[in-house]
């Protein structure tokens, strides 16, 4: 951490987004083999039919939850990369935020009043 505050590096962040993305196919090829995959109840003869209607519901949930983990992991990854985004961004309109109110406080907003030290808009006097 730097001596003048809080700071992320975020490259290893975007790079993990990129991989969280990526398990929609895993995600997707789970839920498509889980679909073919799945027997009649019938095929389980007499023997396995309770086994059979068991397996069947297990089935249908397993499909049910890869196909929203697949759009689930595309969602969070871009969620994150516009959080990414956000923070890299901050400090440039926090900057933009206080000068303004500097100025609204010291002269109504370019009345011919500057902060002292001059343009604070990069964050250095």
């Amino acid at each position: 951490m730097p001596d003048n505050g809080f700071e992320i590096d975020i490259d290893p962040v975007r790079d993990a987004c990129v991989r969280i993305g990526s398990l929609r196919a895993d995600f997707d090829e789970i839920h498509r083999y889980a679909s073919e995959a799945d027997p009649e109840p019938w095929m389980w003869g007499a023997p396995g039919l309770a086994f059979g209607l068991q397996y069947e519901v297990c089935a249908e949930y397993l499909r049910v939850l890869m196909a929203m983990l697949g759009s689930a992991s595309e969602g969070i990854a871009a969620r994150i990369v516009l959080a990414c985004d956000d923070y890299e961004d901050a400090d440039e309109r926090a900057a933009k935020d206080i000068e303004g109110k500097a100025n609204e406080l010291l002269g109504g907003g370019g009345g011919g009043h500057e902060l002292p030290g001059g343009d604070w808009s990069d964050g250095v006097g």
